[in-house]
């Protein structure tokens, strides 16, 4: 293009009319075709879809009729959806990010959610779920039917009495969210050595969209559910065990031939999640893959025609070493029922419920954006 430009300076500069016009015509003509060229790439996503970039808040989605966002709370799960106005929350994350979590629905003003559906009862799954059950109305929570000898388990299920109504899920069982619909594929019926195999696995459904969530469910519960001949094929597959290699087995992620899927990872996790086998399985199978460790949270809107990918970029705060916070960071003690921060030698501490307490080292202002208030007694 410039060689061109160069030569059309000189016939210019030769008066030579005839081969002036025909080297600005090629010109026009090359660069029209750049310029085309250049929007199309632009539109150009796999499937249909589009990536961008957005803050951590869903009233920029209000006009999409469908919203499905995986929360980024680290080394942990959490799936919320939305359907029309309706909310489904699959498990809450660890305690490292419940005050997260509770922070998030209290900012995006969600206080009713018609199910909550638990996997199973690992604590960086259920952790979460307890400040939402103690914060928010849940009309429906859909629980495996097993026990756990743990503490986690224990207040867990001191906070589930705050549900409306509470059911054991059941492999074969359809609720209506909205127009999507979610189907049980999976249950325990509690002859499965692993814990993790107890995960309770759902399909999700609205219009011509569809995601499948696993828990942690591990190879055995994949090939079973391969060897019944459920309907596996999906758009997105939110990988199982935060792409440990117990999970996403290759037969299992070829009969879903995902189109996306999600990975809900803690940076720099102990686990060394997701792993290189997942990842190439997943490669393999032309999945194009997002991780809350390095993307944030992670949403997913659908038009009803064609889907695009909104992704936060954020680091997570628990992902911080100590010796990089920045100054003003503090030692304090939250209350997530009360929402309240209080400084670690208030009175008020030694009244709070176990179950209600979590220690951060953050500053006031964090706090504070996160939905929490300063303790009137001792006044942090």
């Amino acid at each position: 293009m410039n060689n061109i430009i160069v030569r059309f300076k000189e016939a210019v500069k030769r008066r030579n009319v005839f081969t002036s016009i025909l080297i600005f015509l090629l010109v026009m003509i090359l660069g029209c075709n750049s310029t085309k060229t250049k929007v199309t790439q632009q539109r150009v996503s796999t499937n249909n879809s589009a990536v961008i970039s957005q803050k951590d808040n869903i009233k920029q989605f209000d006009s999409y009729p469908f919203l499905l966002m995986m929360l980024d709370v680290g080394q942990g799960l959490c799936i919320l959806v939305r359907s029309g106005d309706e909310y489904l929350v699959y498990d809450g994350g660890g305690r490292e990010r419940s005050s997260y979590v509770v922070s998030f629905f209290k900012r995006n003003q969600i206080d009713k959610i018609k199910y909550m559906i638990v996997s199973h009862y690992d604590e960086d799954h259920i952790a979460g779920l307890i400040g939402l059950l103690n914060r928010t109305s849940i009309r429906t929570a859909i629980v495996p039917n097993y026990q756990a000898n743990t503490k986690i388990y224990s207040s867990f299920q001191s906070s589930l009495k705050k549900a409306k109504s509470v059911v054991y899920a059941k492999a074969g069982n359809q609720y209506k969210l909205g127009e999507a619909k979610i189907s049980v594929l999976y249950a325990t019926d509690n002859t499965e050595e692993k814990e993790n195999n107890k995960s309770t696995v759902i399909r999700l459904e609205y219009k011509n969209f569809s995601c499948i969530i696993t828990g942690d469910a591990a190879v055995e519960t994949e090939t079973k559910l391969v060897n019944r001949g459920e309907n596996l094929s999906c758009d997105l597959y939110v990988v199982g065990h935060h792409g440990s290699s117990s999970s996403s087995s290759p037969g299992f992620v070829a009969a879903m031939k995902p189109k996306l899927a999600f990975i809900s990872v803690g940076k720099n996790n102990k686990y060394y999640h997701p792993t290189k086998r997942v990842l190439k399985i997943l490669n393999n199978n032309n999945s194009t893959i997002y991780r809350t460790d390095e993307q944030g949270t992670v949403s997913l809107v659908y038009d009803g025609s064609k889907y695009q990918v909104h992704e936060t970029k954020n680091k997570s705060k628990q992902d911080k070493p100590l010796s990089q916070t920045k100054q003003g960071k503090e030692f304090y003690v939250l209350n997530k029922k009360s929402m309240r921060f209080h400084r670690k030698d208030c009175e008020g501490v030694k009244k709070m419920a176990k179950h209600n307490i979590e220690y951060v080292y953050l500053s006031k202002e964090e706090l504070e954006k996160d939905g929490f208030e300063s303790c009137g007694i001792c006044k942090p």
